[in-house]
């Protein structure tokens, strides 16, 4: 066994699949050929982490922090697939050889678990408590249409910690509907979870439907929500409402 000089996997010299068999990319080296470029720090909610911008391709990704510093994220996988390139340098005895596949097979599992965890159920609702009217009157519809939706007034239990059950909330669904109105852009509450759910958004898992409520225009909006198409629930609510159950359609996998 040796090691990917590129993508630092341990992988088999003698496995070397040909294009067409069974299972080919799965033999293949995954790594990005660029560099790993800071683009912001993510605060304190989520540990002060670096976010990083490959030169390569420009995905983002989010790196960890142990014991206080703050690291890249691994080179695999990444955007370039191709054979895998031993480093010459690193030969490995085959004792530490198992133990690494041992690892690097659990590290795949917890890896799939992650891509493959609940967050396709339905939607989390955002909104400030004063817009409690207008929201009981789009989830009567959504559970008519029997659209799955996480807020608050339902699925918060006595004795949770609240922000942390909000943060299992977000995580947990596929969309973010953010109701914008008069109150809600100066909730703080509101705004919290907002930069949860743009965080995990900018990392492609997750989707933010604006909904604009309460007669709040869209030239009153925060700037980092006026480049989203918003739902406008102020002039018809039924044609508003369609608009939202087809974007809510097209995101969320089928059952």
């Amino acid at each position: 066994m040796r090691i990917c000089k590129n993508c630092r996997q341990l992988f088999d010299p003698a496995v070397n699949p040909d294009e067409g068999d069974q299972f080919f990319d799965d033999f293949l080296c995954s790594y990005h050929p660029g560099q790993a470029e800071f683009v912001q720090n993510t605060g304190p909610r989520f540990d002060y982490a670096d976010v990083y911008k490959w030169t390569c391709c420009g995905k983002t990704h989010v790196g960890a922090v142990i014991r206080g510093r703050d690291y890249p994220p691994r080179r695999s996988p990444g955007c370039t697939k191709s054979p895998h390139v031993p480093d010459p340098e690193l030969l490995l005895n085959p004792e530490l050889a198992g133990e690494l596949e041992s690892l690097q097979e659990r590290l795949r599992e917890l890896e799939a678990r992650e891509s493959t965890s609940p967050v396709e159920g339905g939607i989390f609702i955002s909104y400030c408590h004063a817009d409690g009217s207008f929201v009981d009157d789009l989830t009567s519809r959504l559970a008519k249409d029997e659209v799955t939706y996480w807020r608050d007034e339902k699925d918060l239990l006595v004795g949770e910690v609240v922000d942390e059950a909000i943060s299992r909330g977000i995580q947990a669904n596929a969309i973010f509907l953010v109701v914008l109105s008069p109150s809600s852009i100066n909730s703080s509450w509101v705004n919290r979870e907002l930069d949860e759910a743009a965080h995990e958004a900018t990392e492609g898992r997750k989707v933010l439907l604006p909904v604009l409520a309460a007669g709040l225009t869209v030239e009153n909006l925060p700037p980092r929500i006026r480049r989203f198409k918003c739902a406008d629930f102020n002039s018809s609510f039924n044609n508003a409402y369609s608009l939202l159950l087809k974007s809510i359609h097209a995101r969320l996998k089928p059952e």
